[in-house]
Parts: structure tokens; C-alpha cells; sequence
């Protein structure tokens, strides 16, 4: 068993090395075992990380359809209040750097050129409002690999919301880049290295010297890769090179609309301009059925997508205030705020009635809106539920990170969001597929089914879709899902099926089929022999028979 000094030193190693994340969780989860009880740990821990993510910056700053935007960008991407603090950090910078939300802007491991701090200049940058150029370059250099990267720092100058974006510009940063680039212009692989450091900013002479070559042997092979390129000079190369890296951006949404032929992503405009974004997929004209999407469920895979246009009906992916480019709506609960937004989903789509669907951490928010809209249900349908406080043990947890979580939540709230970012950052840093497939490893059918293409590419866009608003909203979610939320059972109204997997490593059969004992009267509990946490992947057909609305169409063969 770890003692506090162990555990405290993997905490300081998994917030500098996202790598030690399993080891981390490992150590974390066994210490709130029945042996150790929950002791002082997060009281008594000294860390500047946690003291920084106790920190409530404004994060008003950024607008949610910004954050999202920067959070697309392979780049580095953060917010900066006029504190010079970082108010928030896009999926490529929490990959890179170990700073946090809360900590100053130099924290980052990156200093000028010209010796004046990152702070200085966002201070100067804020506060001069005549400053009539949409961005400022500075060069900069990278403090653990001294390589040189640019920092492009565009200015908020609104009177209660001074801030600005910064973004580090690192061609290192791309390595699929070189791929692109051979693969275009038919270049060898020495051929790719020199233009990449070309493109670093690196001279003929300076690249020899890297490469231990001759400074012939290198002009040489730059003009090669010119006349490869079609280049006449080395500014038309590096011209030609970034708009074919941009076109490589432009084209992944290309590329995301094309090869999901059943989906459209809609805004509906609330009142005072919120916006609330929407993934509709299936057969446009259908019945309706809502997703309340949560970090792993977001919208579904192509195939899924032609079942539903096959069956006659459509699924819309509501993305919950805090989610996705979903606005939270100031001065006004949250329930409140998603029972508005339920219902003018509806009202849209000129349906009286849908079917609802809540997955895992959206489950309680399902029977929320069981209760206050019940005329607008047909039925619930709760897929791999997360269970109230009374009804579910976090020790039986077969998911580490979802354990750590849990544990977090109930004995260490000031380190959950932490643990949050921890995750988050292995995640990114391990990959989608190692990172997902290693959590689910409680099911192997759900670890083998992780790795396939279509459900890496849904699980990352789950994962920008919970994080593209920040930490604060991401745990605020957390924290009502591993509650006591079973008044919101008491209080819902409308006939709920529960879909869940024998083998579900997030929750046990046994504490699901005490809960539906618990509400005879609202609960039907359909068991799927064999399934795990993604049985809307792995068992589909029984997924799509359980959520299709009454009046739709006869099956398709």
C-alpha cells in the first residue's frame, strides 16, 4: 500500500509526465480502499497544481464558440485574462505543457527572444486599446529543447472582459505533416527532414551542421526539393508548404462531412443570442430521438448513423449547457436551463414527443427532465447508467480513471479537478486507442472494439466536446453524476428502460438490478448477456430495437 509521501511524488510525476498516468491512478484508487479509509490527503498535500486549480478564474473570457474553434487547431492554443493568468488551454496545449488554469502565463516553458516575460507583453498588448492590428508575433524559444517557435498573441480589448489568445506556432509540433509531404510531392524521407527543418527556420549551413553533411549536400538536396515542390525560390517554398499544412486542416472538415453522408451539426439561437449546438443524424424527417450527450457518448459512428436513416427516424445529440458549443446561460440553474433547451429542441423540430436517451453520466439529467417535461416524453431509455450515490460503489469500478474520478469526487474535491486534467492529458498523450482500450480493459470486448477507426475518431470528438469549455464545467457535470441524485428518480414521471451490459465494467449488473428493484413502477431492465460499457457499438441491433419511437416505419432488412 502506498503511504502519503509515495502517492503525493506519482501526483508531482503524473502532472510533469502524462505517461505516469497509470501508475498514478493505480497508487490513488488503492488508497481510498477500505483499509486506508479517505485521510487527509488532499488537505494536507502542499502542490502548487492543486492551489492553482482551486483557483475560480473568470472564464468568461473566451467565448464557447472560440474555445471550441482554438480547440480544433493542432496548435497550441491559450486564454490569458489581464492578470496575465491562463483562464484556459486547448487539447494540443494540455498535451505539451503541464501549466494549468489559474497559473501565470510564465509558467509555460517558453521565454522571448528579446528577454522581456510573456506576462509584460500581454499586459502591454491588453492595455493598449489603440493598437489597431488583429495580432502581435513574437519570437520565442523553447526552455527544455531550445528550438525556436512563434507566438502570435490576438488582443480582447472589452472593457469587462480584457484578455487574450495566444497561440505557439511550432512546425515540430506537426509531425503528420511529413507524411503529407511525402506523400504530395514524392519526397524521400532525408528529403522531408531537411524541408521540415527549413521550415523550422533553419538556413542550408545551420542544417549541415545538424545533420553532420556537407553544405553542398544540403543545397543540394533543398533544390531538389524545389523542383519537387514546383517552388522558384525558398519563399515559395515556405509559401507553397503553409497553404498545403492549411489546406490539410481545411480538409479534415471536408473530410468529417463526407464520410458521414446521415449528419448535419445545427445551432439553435436562444434568447440574449446563447447558442445551442445540436448533431442531428438518421432519417432528417423522422421521429425523434434525443441524445443528452456526455465525455463518452457525443454523437455515433457512420454506420450506426445509416441504421437510424434505414429504421426511419432521427437521433439528435443535444450537447448540454458547458458541452460543445452549448452556452451556459448566466443566472439561471442548470436544470433550468437544459429543460429550455429540450424543449426548443423540440419545438424546432415540430415534434410533440421523443424519446430521450441518457448515457452513463448524462443519466441523471434523463430523469430530470422525466420529471419536469413529461408530456414531451415517450419514454426514457438510460444506456450504461452511472447510478445514485446509494446504489453504486466506486471500489467495484473497473474503469481506473472513472475510479479515480469517483473517489476524487466523494473524498478529495479539491484535487478532482486535477484528476480530471491528469486524464485528460494521458489520454491525449497516449492516443486515443492505447488510452481507451487500456480503460476498458475490464471488457475485452470493449477494449478490442475501442481500437476500431470509427470509434476512435467518436471518442475524440466526445472528448473536445467535454473539455472545449474548460475544466470547471467538465467537473461540474462530474460531480452531479457520482451524487445522490436519486430525487430525480423519485421525482421522474415517464416509463424508463434500462439497457445495460452483463459484463459492464463502468457499473455491475448486480447494482443495476437493485436499483430497477428499488422503482419497480418506471423501470424496465433489458440485460444484454455478454456486453460491456459500449454495447451501442457491439450490440447494436439491440441498442437501435430499444430506442426507436413508436410510430417509426417497419424495420429494414
Amino acid at each position: 500500500m502506498q503511504d502519503t509521501p509515495d502517492l503525493e511524488k506519482l501526483l508531482r510525476q503524473s502532472e510533469a509526465n502524462p505517461y505516469a498516468l497509470d501508475d498514478f491512478l493505480d497508487s490513488w484508487n488503492r488508497y481510498f480502499q477500505p483499509a486506508t479509509g479517505t485521510a487527509d490527503f488532499a488537505t494536507d498535500l502542499p502542490t502548487a497544481a492543486v492551489d492553482s486549480l482551486g483557483v475560480d478564474p473568470n472564464t468568461e473570457v473566451v467565448a464557447p464558440q472560440i474555445k471550441r474553434m482554438i480547440n480544433a487547431f493542432p496548435s497550441p492554443a491559450l486564454a490569458i485574462g489581464s492578470d496575465a493568468k491562463i483562464v484556459g488551454m486547448n487539447i494540443a496545449s494540455m498535451e505539451r505543457y503541464t501549466v494549468n488554469p489559474g497559473e501565470t502565463i510564465d509558467a509555460l516553458p517558453i521565454s522571448l527572444v528579446d528577454g522581456t516575460t510573456i506576462a509584460e507583453q500581454v499586459s502591454q498588448a491588453i492595455h493598449k486599446k489603440r493598437n489597431s492590428r488583429t495580432a502581435r508575433f513574437f519570437q520565442a524559444i523553447h526552455d527544455t529543447t531550445d528550438h525556436r517557435v512563434t507566438l502570435a498573441l490576438l488582443v480582447n480589448h472589452s472593457s469587462s472582459n480584457a484578455g487574450a489568445l495566444m497561440f505557439v506556432i511550432d512546425p515540430k509540433g506537426h509531425p503528420q505533416l511529413g507524411e503529407l509531404l511525402e506523400e504530395a510531392f514524392g519526397l524521400t524521407a532525408a528529403e522531408c527532414e531537411i524541408l521540415l527543418e527549413f521550415l523550422q527556420g533553419q538556413m542550408a549551413q545551420d542544417i549541415a551542421v545538424s545533420r553532420g553533411r556537407s553544405y553542398r549536400t544540403v543545397r543540394t538536396q533543398l533544390n531538389t526539393v524545389m523542383q519537387k515542390v514546383g517552388a522558384s525560390s525558398q519563399a515559395d517554398l515556405m509559401r507553397q508548404i503553409l497553404a498545403l499544412a492549411q489546406f490539410q486542416f481545411d480538409l479534415s472538415l471536408v473530410s468529417d462531412v463526407a464520410n458521414h453522408p446521415h449528419r448535419k451539426t445545427v445551432h439553435l439561437v436562444r434568447p440574449a443570442g446563447r447558442s445551442v449546438e445540436v448533431t442531428l443524424s438518421g432519417d432528417m424527417s423522422g421521429p425523434l430521438v434525443v441524445l443528452l450527450v456526455d465525455i463518452s457518448l457525443y454523437r455515433f459512428p457512420a454506420f450506426l448513423e445509416a441504421r437510424f436513416a434505414a429504421e426511419g427516424f432521427c437521433v439528435a445529440s443535444l450537447c448540454r449547457p458547458g458541452f460543445g458549443g452549448t452556452n451556459p446561460k448566466k443566472n439561471v440553474g442548470y436544470g433550468e436551463t437544459l429543460t429550455e433547451d429540450f424543449t426548443a429542441l423540440l419545438d424546432n423540430m415540430a415534434c410533440d414527443r421523443c424519446v430521450l436517451v441518457g448515457h452513463n453520466s448524462s443519466a441523471p439529467w434523463a430523469y430530470f427532465l422525466g420529471g419536469k417535461v413529461r408530456e414531451r416524453i415517450e419514454k426514457i431509455v438510460v444506456l450504461t447508467p452511472l447510478l445514485p450515490l446509494d446504489f453504486f460503489d466506486i471500489s467495484e469500478v473497473k474503469i481506473p480513471w472513472a475510479t479515480g474520478i469517483g473517489y476524487a469526487t466523494l473524498h478529495a474535491p479539491k484535487l478532482l479537478k486535477l484528476i480530471l486534467a491528469a486524464g485528460l492529458r494521458g489520454w491525449k498523450a497516449l492516443g486515443t486507442r492505447k488510452f481507451v482500450s487500456t480503460q476498458l480493459r475490464g471488457c475485452e470486448l470493449d477494449s478490442k472494439a475501442a481500437c476500431q477507426a470509427d470509434n476512435v475518431e467518436e471518442w475524440d470528438a466526445s472528448l473536445e466536446a467535454a473539455s472545449v469549455q474548460g475544466i470547471d464545467a467538465f467537473a461540474s457535470d462530474i460531480r452531479v453524476s457520482f451524487g445522490d441524485w436519486t430525487s430525480y428518480v423519485e421525482e421522474c414521471h415517464a416509463s424508463v428502460e434500462l439497457m445495460h451490459g452483463t459484463l459492464d465494467p463502468m457499473c455491475p449488473i448486480s447494482a443495476v438490478r437493485q436499483f430497477a428493484a428499488q422503482f419497480p413502477s418506471q423501470h424496465t431492465l433489458f440485460e444484454i448477456e455478454g456486453a460491456g460499457y459500449m454495447t451501442h457499438y457491439t450490440h447494436s441491433s439491440a441498442f437501435i430495437e430499444r430506442i426507436k419511437p413508436k410510430n417509426c416505419r417497419l424495420s429494414v432488412p
